[in-house]
């Protein structure tokens, strides 16, 4: 009778759970956003001018977001850099002619426009972020 009634609850929670709030970012995202909190960390202790790296946490922040379907306006790029508008734009600049990042126009307002990190910049960020998670010793 133990197992019927087990059986039931399981069936139960499985019928009402919410599929789409199940966690299914990949290993090297939660590394990504775990990198992102020890920056964060970090800022508590030393002024931001001394530790800030704009391209990295522009590169964090659109890997972290590349499985939303929230797209990444560059305006928003531009505050997770930390550092002024002019400064980002220049880097986002920097960061497209190395090839790391493409820029996409939004089909339903003209007036903005969305970044993403580019095939290659993904296949080098996970690559990374892997290292990181196997535990690097060299």
């Amino acid at each position: 009778m133990l197992d019927n009634w087990a059986d039931k609850i399981v069936i139960t929670l499985v019928n009402k759970t919410d599929v789409s709030a199940l966690d299914l970012r990949s290993e090297t995202h939660v590394t990504a956003e775990r990198l992102l909190r020890e920056y964060n960390y970090r800022a508590r202790f030393f002024e931001e001018d001394v530790i800030v790296d704009p391209p990295w946490l522009m590169m964090l922040d659109l890997y972290i977001h590349r499985h939303t379907s929230n797209p990444v306006s560059v305006s928003s790029l531009c505050i997770a850099s930390r550092v002024p508008a002019t400064t980002a734009l220049r880097w986002i600049r920097t960061l497209m002619e190395y090839g790391y990042l493409e820029r996409h126009p939004d089909p339903s307002d003209g007036r903005r426009v969305f970044a993403e990190l580019s095939a290659d910049a993904i296949e080098c960020m996970t690559a990374y972020l892997e290292a990181i998670n196997a535990g690097v010793d060299e």
